[in-house]
């Protein structure tokens, strides 16, 4: 298993929640499929969270 990926919410200057990833794989990572299905699960959750922001207007971003 890879580390979990590190996930903030931040807000963008238009408003709208960004996501960064502070621990993602650099270019040409070497990963097993179940890697990558880790990762997706991750990132969708992630985008998820964003949307959610995004659609709710928050204005709290209490993300580190």
């Amino acid at each position: 298993m890879i580390e979990p990926l590190q996930i903030r919410i931040r807000p963008g200057r238009t408003g709208k929640a960004f996501v960064v990833v502070d621990n993602f794989p650099g270019l040409h990572a070497e990963m097993t499929c179940e890697q990558l299905h880790q990762m997706a699960e991750e990132l969708t959750a992630a985008a998820n969270l964003c949307d959610s922001f995004n659609t709710s207007n928050s204005t709290s971003f209490n993300s580190p």
